[in-house]
């Protein structure tokens, strides 16, 4: 059988968070014609009362552009989106309406495959849906698929799972253990009326004695295929940025690719109050996914079969071409912090560490008006976020609310010699840590 739901896409930035948890704000437009980031995303925020609008797919801040952007089911719905944007003193001279195709959560058959790893079919009460990744939290083995793979979507209810059917093997290989409820009180304000979390994620405690390998996805013979060859091994966790290439492996469509189109997606489940928070979006021009898929682990491949873990997939668009995951950095902000790597259950791992600014050198006197800052990684650190302004704190010249890449570059930087401060933010164990650090403007 197949369990999925139509949902509607949005675009919001905080994150699992933001917080948040996985989304990459682009650098503050050099164009003084168009809104900086932060104006941009405060009119953005506005517009979160466009879901109630049946139709409305998304709402996104194009920060390159200087521009808003609001994803409709038909363009018939123009004239309903531009009144609204009034009544919540949004511009539609700055909003473009783009016709956009609904997403579906997914969810529908495959064999028994021991030992247990990510990408498999995965059997609860009379549903169908894919096994994420085996985790390890607090100690307890086990793994993590979608919240709405369980038997109510949101808080636990004890939910047995099967591999690959409960009537072809009726011993479990796993129990719902942590699904956190979903509420009004974690939407962001303005947002009446619905419930939200961060990810689509719950973790099931494993009951396979052992016989499940952590770190293991399934490989299958190539892409679009669902025979299973070898297994790609995880060996860290990431964060996707737009123009990305990620995969997935899911019991309908198999092993599939698309780049990431937009990140920090805000999701509305039409026919449901609920609001999923910042998500990323992938598409491609072929289908990537079909109802079954959901729980799907995302990921990047690096050196031959070693992956980095992104994300579970939950959703995806009516023709399939569009598929919806929940980043990493919001799946643990909700479960907690995971143990996704063989080798990190093997020793103990490296205490947590920050994330530091390597260039320019702190303290130092910036060459003009432009400047690269560049971070290193940290340890542990599964998302990052980075905010330069002319006070402490603020991020009038800058503010990547998550998602920034290891260097970043500001071509509007005051050349008086005056302090530029800069906060380096890194998401760890599930919460967010900063360093500051002070540089001398160009000029006298």
């Amino acid at each position: 059988m197949s369990r999925f739901t139509q949902v509607l896409i949005g675009f919001a930035l905080v994150a699992m968070a933001l917080v948040s948890a996985s989304s990459a704000f682009a650098q503050q437009p050099d164009d003084p014609g168009k809104p900086d980031a932060r104006a941009l995303e405060e009119k953005h925020q506005r517009m979160l009362g466009l879901f109630d609008v049946k139709g409305v797919v998304f709402t996104d801040a194009d920060e390159a552009k200087g521009r808003l952007v609001v994803g409709v089911e038909n363009r018939g719905l123009a004239t309903a989106v531009q009144q609204r944007l009034k009544a919540f003193g949004v511009d539609p001279a700055l909003v473009d309406i783009v016709e956009t195709p609904p997403v579906e959560q997914m969810a529908s058959l495959r064999d028994g495959v021991r030992p247990v790893q990510g990408g498999l079919q995965i059997n609860f009460t009379n549903y169908l849906c894919t096994l994420g990744f085996n985790a390890v939290r607090d100690g307890v083995r086990g793994f993590v698929t979608n919240s709405h793979c369980t038997a109510s979507q949101g808080g636990v209810e004890g939910t047995t799972y099967y591999q690959s059917l409960a009537s072809t093997d009726p011993t479990p290989i796993g129990r719902e253990a942590a699904d956190p409820s979903y509420s009004s009180g974690k939407c962001p304000a303005g947002l009446s009326g619905k419930v939200c979390r961060w990810s689509d994620s719950a973790f099931v405690t494993d009951q396979t004695g052992g016989n499940a390998s952590l770190g293991s996805i399934a490989k299958t013979a190539g892409i679009g295929s669902l025979t299973i060859s070898d297994k790609f091994t995880i060996v860290g966790e990431g964060s996707a940025g737009a123009g990305v290439t990620v995969n997935k492996v899911g019991r309908i469509t198999g092993w599939t690719r698309g780049v990431v189109s937009n990140s920090c997606v805000n999701v509305g489940v039409s026919g449901t109050n609920i609001v999923q928070l910042c998500q990323n979006m992938v598409t491609s021009s072929s289908v990537i996914v079909s109802p079954g898929d959901s729980g799907s682990p995302v990921f990047t491949i690096g050196s031959g079969n070693d992956v980095t873990l992104q994300g579970i997939l939950w959703g995806g668009s009516t023709d399939g071409k569009m598929l919806v995951y929940s980043p990493m950095a919001n799946i643990e902000r909700e479960l907690g912090a995971l143990t996704t790597t063989a080798s990190s259950s093997s020793a103990s791992p490296p205490p947590p560490a920050k994330a530091s600014i390597i260039s320019p050198t702190p303290g130092s006197t910036l060459p003009g008006s432009s400047a690269t800052f560049t971070r290193d990684d940290g340890v542990g650190v599964t998302d990052y976020s980075i905010q330069v302004g002319t006070s402490l704190g603020s991020g009038n010249l800058l503010h990547i609310y998550a998602g920034m890449p290891s260097s970043v570059t500001l071509t509007n930087l005051p050349t008086n010699g005056s302090t530029i401060y800069v906060r380096l933010w890194s998401y760890v164990n599930g919460g967010w840590f900063y360093n500051d650090y002070q540089y001398k403007a160009a000029g006298d």
